[in-house]
């Protein structure tokens, strides 16, 4: 469902990989998530850890979609410099 706000009305995104993984040899269990947005022109990750793997994904995917919402921001102030000048 968040992959498809983050796709909502653009097509900069050509696909996403996700991953949960709990941490070797930890006392207490520990969950690292990997989120990976592919997009044009750089791929955007981002990867979180916590002690339940719901908290690290979503840590992850938050993180994830402020990067992405992030660089349309500058790509759009960008293209719009080039227009008025």
């Amino acid at each position: 469902m968040r992959s498809r706000r983050v796709r909502a009305g653009h097509e900069d995104t050509t696909g996403a990989s996700v991953a949960v993984r709990e941490a070797a040899h930890a006392e207490t269990p520990l969950f690292e998530a990997r989120v990976v947005v592919y997009m044009k022109p750089k791929n955007v990750a981002s990867h979180q850890k916590q002690e339940s793997p719901i908290g690290a994904l979503k840590g992850a995917l938050d993180a994830v979609e402020r990067q992405v919402r992030k660089r349309r921001a500058k790509l759009r102030t960008r293209t719009r410099g080039r227009e008025a000048g």
